[in-house]
C-alpha cells in the first residue's frame, strides 16, 4: 500500500509550481512550497511525497 503520491515541482523565476499528474498540489502542500522557494530558479524535482 502506498502513503503518497508522485509528485514534480518546478521552480521558475521565483514561481513555485506543484503537481501530481495534471492536478495541481500547492495549495494543499504549503511546506513544499515554502521549502521550493529556496530552491534555485530553473529547478524540476520529481519524487514521491
Amino acid at each position: 500500500m502506498w502513503d503518497g503520491f508522485r509528485a514534480l515541482v518546478v521552480v521558475d523565476a521565483g514561481r513555485v509550481v506543484c503537481a501530481a499528474g495534471a492536478a495541481p498540489i500547492a495549495a494543499s502542500s504549503p511546506k513544499v512550497v515554502a521549502w521550493a522557494v529556496q530552491l534555485l530558479a530553473a529547478t524540476a524535482l520529481d519524487g514521491v511525497t
